[in-house]
């Protein structure tokens, strides 16, 4: 029985390793500086973290992918953030370990030649970057009409276009990169969707209320969307036994790293993956 279950252990270990044989990992020190004007120190602590993983994503990416980098971004922070996600998701180029550097508030000169105070965030991101050797023609596009940044209570929704017939995954990633799964949540969810008509959630006409967490004044969260050809079993978890049972709360079953790693596991032509960053901001 033991030799059984150690055979086991070690096939699953090698299927594992040959998912992720076309990656490869690259240390990467980034920093971000936000200035402590209209929000907290703990709010731009939070987002100074955002945004240094941010640049060390896209200091990898421009690395292989400079021209489309350099052409599409555009001016204003928001198309900046947009484009940085979409382009580590065409990539697969995911943050899989952090180390902080620096995690302090200093004193800077500012662009008008003034001195403020700036939370300042260093990090060492350890990136695994997926070498894809063909597009995968699982493409998927996420917009939300309502725009990118709300107040505690506004309602939302997304609006996801397919390009091929897939199985679609929505998660929430909160401003403590815990994960939640928002779509399948139900057997009849777990089907292919057809391309050609807007795929809008929630279905059925309800909209998402949006909340920053408990004492927080600015939660800065990402929606992620995942088309496969086959269904995929997050985290090992049964969703279906989670809604049977009325625990609806303990969706929370990872965090951000091992999610990225559980769609690196996905052979990269048969997914596509997009995200949308948005603000939540406390009334």
């Amino acid at each position: 029985m033991k030799k059984l279950l150690i055979l086991s252990v070690l096939m699953l270990l090698c299927i594992y390793s040959n998912a992720l044989s076309g990656s490869k990992k690259e240390k990467v020190k980034a920093s971000a500086d936000i200035l402590l004007s209209n929000i907290s120190p703990e709010a731009a602590r939070r987002k100074a973290f955002r945004e240094a993983e941010s640049h060390a994503l896209e200091s990898v990416i421009r690395e292989l992918d400079a021209v489309r980098t350099m052409s599409t971004i555009e001016d204003g922070e928001e198309h900046v953030d947009l484009y940085r996600q979409n382009i580590s998701s065409r990539t697969s180029g995911v943050i899989i370990a952090e180390d902080t550097l620096a995690d302090t508030i200093i004193t800077m000169e500012l662009p008008d030649n003034s001195m403020g105070l700036v939370y300042h965030v260093e990090i060492e991101a350890t990136i695994m970057v997926e070498e894809k050797k063909q597009r995968s023609p699982y493409k998927v596009k996420l917009s939300m009409p309502s725009g990118l940044r709300y107040e505690a209570g506004d309602k939302a929704q997304l609006v996801i276009d397919l390009k091929k017939e897939s199985y679609l995954h929505i998660f929430n990633i909160a401003a403590d990169n815990k994960v939640y799964i928002l779509y399948p949540l139900t057997e009849k969810d777990i089907k292919p969707i057809k391309p050609g008509k807007p795929f809008v959630y929630p279905t059925g006409g309800y909209k998402m209320t949006l909340h920053p967490l408990p004492g927080h004044d600015l939660d800065i969260e990402e929606i992620r969307v995942l088309a496969t050809k086959e269904p995929f079993q997050f985290f090992s978890t049964d969703l279906i036994k989670h809604f049977a049972s009325g625990n609806y709360m303990d969706l929370n079953t990872t965090d951000l790293i091992t999610l990225e790693m559980e769609i690196l596991r996905i052979p990269y032509d048969e997914r596509g993956t997009e995200s949308a960053t948005y603000e939540v901001h406390a009334k």
